[in-house]
């Protein structure tokens, strides 16, 4: 069985390979609110999910796409040296109060 810090490894190693756009979206607004409404600058993976009423959903693979894509789009740092720990990059957060990460936009309809 890995280890915290071996988990931790791989997930900072696999951001920019994984993409939640296909990640369950109720589950994914639910973190961006948290995300947005927290002033708070640095940010566990628990509380986000405690915060967001998500915490039945600890080992949902879409918890942890939700995260990498949070990432990969600024909104979210990793803390290296602490496993599953954020820094929230509060301009990124404040530039986007009206905005959600790129995967929860809803589609435009083409035709």
């Amino acid at each position: 069985m890995p280890t915290t810090t071996q988990e931790w490894a791989a997930f900072i190693a696999l951001v920019p390979y994984f993409s939640a756009c296909h990640a369950e979206s109720k589950l994914q607004d639910r973190l961006v609110v948290v995300v947005l409404r927290c002033e708070e600058p640095i940010l566990s993976r628990e509380a986000l999910l405690l915060q967001a009423g998500l915490s039945f959903f600890a080992n949902d693979l879409n918890v942890d796409l939700a995260l990498m894509q949070f990432v990969r789009e600024g909104w979210l740092e990793p803390i290296p040296d602490r496993p599953f720990t954020f820094a929230l990059n509060l301009s990124h957060a404040k530039r986007a109060k009206r905005c959600v990460p790129s995967c929860s936009r809803p589609a435009v309809n083409s035709g």
